[in-house]
């Protein structure tokens, strides 16, 4: 007598819903792996952008400027569009000759919001002056996610140096005037 060994219909139903939820939890698990790269990548792009301006303020002994760009030629758009760093040879955080950029930098920001403060002229750009000093007090950058939650700020002190700040337990990061940092909803 022979004996057929088979699945029952029900044991192949248990078996595919349980590899399905298994499946969704680890894609859920995927995504927020991901965003919190995408974030890491778009503050370390910056941090590099920063000291790179820095950097070349010291070694050429020129005012240096970073600013957001979204077609890398000129200071336009949004934070987020991308950066140039580029000689300011007039001091007004503008490029007036194209052989005047440095670096552009494109970021792969595309599930947040970049946004900067400078203290106590409120200028849309950074100026390295040419002894490596911030040509203001201080500023910050700050980067909000989708869901307008604060995750990570970039503080800059008025020798050029940075410090990257968390939220606290209560979601607060408060800049170098100790004003908390909010995420503006567009």
């Amino acid at each position: 007598m022979q004996s057929n060994k088979a699945f029952t219909l029900i044991e192949i139903l248990i078996t595919l819903s349980i590899t399905f939820i298994l499946l969704f939890i680890s894609i859920s698990s995927f995504k927020h792996l991901y965003l919190q790269t995408s974030d890491d990548v778009v503050r370390n792009q910056l941090i590099h952008a920063i000291q790179f301006a820095k950097n070349e303020s010291r070694v050429r002994y020129q005012s240096i400027g970073l600013c957001k760009s979204e077609n890398y030629l000129n200071c336009s758009g949004n934070w987020e569009d991308g950066q140039i760093v580029f000689l300011d040879k007039h001091n007004d955080g503008k490029i007036h000759n194209t052989n005047d950029i440095l670096l552009k930098i494109d970021m792969p920001l595309k599930h947040g919001k970049l946004y900067w403060r400078e203290f106590p002229v409120y200028r849309d750009y950074v100026v390295f002056s040419p002894a490596s000093l911030l040509q203001s007090d201080n500023g910050t950058f700050w980067y909000c996610n989708t869901k307008s939650l604060l995750v990570w700020a970039i503080v800059l002190n008025k020798s050029g140096n940075l410090r990257i700040a968390y939220p606290d337990k209560n979601g607060v990061i408060k800049d170098g005037e100790d004003k908390p940092l909010k995420c503006k909803r567009d």
